[in-house]
């Protein structure tokens, strides 16, 4: 099982493992192509969002916005804090602020 997050305003994506693991991606772009239900995308057009992503350059931005988030996600796991979006991005705007983390 997993938990995919996205983190509003920063393109990335987390995908939280429930044996604990975590990886953290660039999201994908949206894809309108439906079979007729609302918000379900075809096989079709869901394999090839997927290769489109995958063979898809990242760029120094996303990279920079991936480690903000690596950044974030290592410092709440050295303070045993929960993980979740909002700890996350409350995390990351301290880092920015240069809030002491530990007080």
């Amino acid at each position: 099982k997993q938990h995919l997050v996205q983190l509003p305003g920063l393109g990335v994506d987390v995908i939280l493992g429930c044996n604990g693991y975590l990886w953290i991606t660039r999201s994908m772009d949206d894809v309108v192509a439906t079979d007729g239900a609302q918000n379900e995308l075809t096989a079709d057009a869901w394999t090839e969002r997927k290769v489109s992503h995958a063979n898809t350059v990242t760029d120094a931005v996303d990279r920079h916005q991936i480690a903000r988030v690596y950044n974030a996600l290592a410092s709440l796991n050295a303070r045993f804090r929960l993980i979740s979006p909002e700890s996350i991005l409350e995390t990351i705007q301290a880092l920015e602020r240069g809030d002491n983390l530990d007080a």
